[in-house]
């Protein structure tokens, strides 16, 4: 599916460029070409790249398993934020997190007043409404704008020393040259200053909205702080970031753009798999499988099994609360013949299926 989305992606892109180079001669020739017009091309790839960021931090919030495991990584690598607080914001969105009421979410936050050297009570939901921007700035101080001005210096040192080498690498053979070296050392310092300004608008985003500007222009009563932390916070600091991408160099918008779009599109379509591609994955990797279904190793014997397996209909495997009716335990795992049925995956149980062995199915 991500190969699919990449193709599309390009391929629109294509399409649009296409389209609007003949709408451009049309208007030209008409005398019809506005300022709108002639400024909407060097805004477009940034509007894209500032959508699809939105909905990937969007994602890494709140939905962080559709991303790609190594793009959420690194995502969080870059912002270094306290889970605890990314735990308490997506248990606000949930309706666990509550202010004003004792929810027994004390504490999560608490442990992080405790290692922060804050007070207590400002972990406590049912006292502290809402907790103070402090507690989002981890150890900056109260002032937002000074834990932005810090947020831009980390990032930017740690875009230096994720874009220097990739800077070198790339140019390694033409470096030689001094206009070359200086090329590398520009191109470095652009891409740090806009992932350190994507980082530093992302955190700032949320400031004002929780705490400088949305308390001032909605009242509390039309918008509580339970809204700004279930969300609306999170949603501004996503829509900000991206226009970060202004800072980059403008040959290198269109890339970005198009290399983000994928990916957000990824996290908001559903994906759909053909059932034997997921049977023949899930045995394939029956040895990762949690120990506690005590499973065999993967026997390579079982490959000819695998390839019968493939053509044979998946029998849906019952919910987390089917027990087996011999050892008492889920079984997890259904076989991958229709006949069969689910069975207990454990080996020391009699109803372990000796016939089909690794051929199965996982439910998550």
């Amino acid at each position: 599916m991500d190969l699919t989305l990449f193709t599309l992606t390009r391929a629109v892109d294509v399409v649009v460029c296409i389209a609007w180079l003949y709408w451009s001669r049309w208007r030209k020739a008409k005398g019809c070409w506005s300022a709108t017009e002639a400024a909407a091309p060097k805004f477009a790839d940034a509007g894209l790249f500032s959508v699809s960021s939105a909905v990937v931090m969007w994602a890494w919030f709140y939905l962080p398993e559709r991303l790609p495991k190594s793009y959420e990584r690194w995502i969080s690598e870059a912002a270094k934020v306290d889970w605890r607080l990314i735990e308490a914001l997506r248990r606000a969105r949930r309706g666990v997190f509550v202010y004003g009421k004792e929810t027994g979410q004390a504490p999560l936050l608490q442990s992080m007043c405790k290692d922060y050297n804050w007070p207590m009570v400002w972990g406590d939901p049912a006292k502290t409404i809402p907790m103070p921007c402090e507690m989002v700035h981890m150890g900056c101080g109260p002032s937002c704008e000074k834990h932005a001005a810090f947020r831009f210096a980390t990032s930017f040192k740690f875009a230096c020393a994720t874009y220097f080498p990739l800077q070198i690498a790339f140019r390694f053979r033409s470096l030689k040259s001094r206009a070359a070296l200086v090329r590398a050392v520009s191109d470095a310092l652009w891409s740090s200053t806009f992932l350190a300004s994507f980082v530093s608008l992302f955190y700032y985003g949320v400031c004002l909205a929780r705490a400088r500007l949305g308390p001032k222009i909605f009242d509390k009563e039309t918008v509580t702080p339970q809204m700004w932390d279930s969300g609306l916070c999170v949603g501004t600091g996503c829509l900000m970031c991206g226009w970060s991408i202004l800072a980059e160099n403008t040959r290198r918008r269109q890339e970005m753009a198009l290399f983000v779009a994928p990916r957000a599109a990824a996290t908001v379509l559903p994906r759909f798999y053909d059932r034997k591609v997921c049977l023949t994955n899930r045995a394939v990797s029956v040895r990762r499988l949690h120990p506690y279904y005590g499973l065999a190793p993967f026997d390579s014997a079982l490959v000819p099994q695998i390839l019968t397996a493939m053509f044979l209909p998946v029998v849906p495997i019952p919910g987390a609360c089917c027990l087996c009716s011999q050892c008492s335990r889920p079984p997890g795992l259904s076989s991958g013949t229709a006949d069969l049925g689910p069975r207990c995956f454990r080996q020391d149980c009699d109803e372990y299926p000796e016939l089909v062995g690794g051929l199965y199915y996982m439910h998550f």
